[in-house]
């Protein structure tokens, strides 16, 4: 891209180099990451409310497995990030808008990740049910920052898992209690979301 075409993004680019050594690290070493978010456009704009939802969904259509996963949620976090600093750091959003951002993207992980290990979770152990035959899910319940969606770009997430009613899985040969499987799924859950990022400003 030729930033001389636009002054803007050169000042500000200039800016945000000079303050955050995450933008200037990531930018040496994926400069096309950088190029994606300029010519996208990402920069200069607020995200609507679904474009979080809708950005991870396209990028999660094609993975396979937990490493997969991981490695793409790695690549997502990264990018938005990045996205949502340059625009704090040359003033083009405000703290609020800043914390909704931060917030609104960790919340779309975690419901994206769920929904996709709750099915291949489901595939093998059967889908969890309680005694009445109503399908159960696990409920993630964020505390803290995120809670209040006022996440930080140092701030933990700290989550409660639990679930509705007690029973069994239905639908496979290797039933299970609901206990075990949103056990497995909370474990699991954790370990792809807990793969280092290089976050850091």
């Amino acid at each position: 891209i030729n930033l001389s075409q636009d002054p803007q993004i050169l000042v500000a680019l200039k800016r945000v180099l000079a303050l955050s050594n995450f933008f200037a690290e990531n930018g040496i070493r994926d400069p096309a990451l950088i190029s994606d978010l300029i010519n996208s456009g990402d920069l200069q704009r607020q995200y609507a409310p679904k474009d979080y939802d809708l950005k991870l969904k396209t990028a999660l259509s094609e993975i396979t497995d937990e490493a997969d996963l991981s490695r793409c949620l790695r690549v997502f976090r990264r990018r938005e990030m990045l996205r949502i600093a340059f625009r704090d750091l040359c003033g083009w959003s405000n703290l609020v808008e800043t914390v909704t951002d931060l917030s609104a993207m960790a919340d779309t992980c975690l419901e994206q990740t769920v929904a996709i290990l709750t099915r291949w979770l489901a595939d093998q152990l059967g889908e969890p049910t309680a005694k009445d035959g109503s399908r159960q899910d696990l409920v993630v319940l964020g505390l803290g920052k995120l809670g209040a969606r006022e996440l930080n770009f140092s701030s933990d997430i700290d989550l409660i898992f639990t679930y509705p009613k007690a029973g069994h899985t239905t639908g496979s040969a290797q039933s299970v209690s609901n206990d075990d499987f949103f056990t497995r799924l909370g474990r699991q859950l954790i370990k792809v979301l807990s793969q280092p990022t290089d976050d850091g400003f």
